[in-house]
């Protein structure tokens, strides 16, 4: 192996790894707005609070991880969960 291809390997590999800590970030997070939603959902007694967040969560999550090198997608959950959590506060 040259010292190009060892080259390649490691940029290939740290693009990798990168993608890897992206998506188990966003899908970390995702899991915890859905879930977020769901027991404020519960705790007032209007699961329709719970639906829309999960809804919302997933929405943005998709939306973000569509759109690669775009902006991150994580900022965009942590902004759906917030507007949950104000939901339930407010509901």
């Amino acid at each position: 192996m040259t010292d190009i291809d060892h080259a390649t390997d490691i940029r290939e590999h740290e693009q990798t790894y990168d993608l890897f800590i992206r998506v188990a970030t966003m899908g970390s997070l995702h899991v915890a707005a859905i879930l977020l939603a769901l027991v404020i959902g519960t705790i007032e007694g209007q699961m329709w609070i719970g639906a829309i967040g999960a809804v919302a969560a997933t929405a943005a999550a998709g939306y973000g991880m569509m759109r690669p090198g775009r902006g991150d997608p994580v900022p965009g959950t942590i902004v759906v969960a917030l507007l949950v959590i104000l939901m339930g506060v407010f509901a």
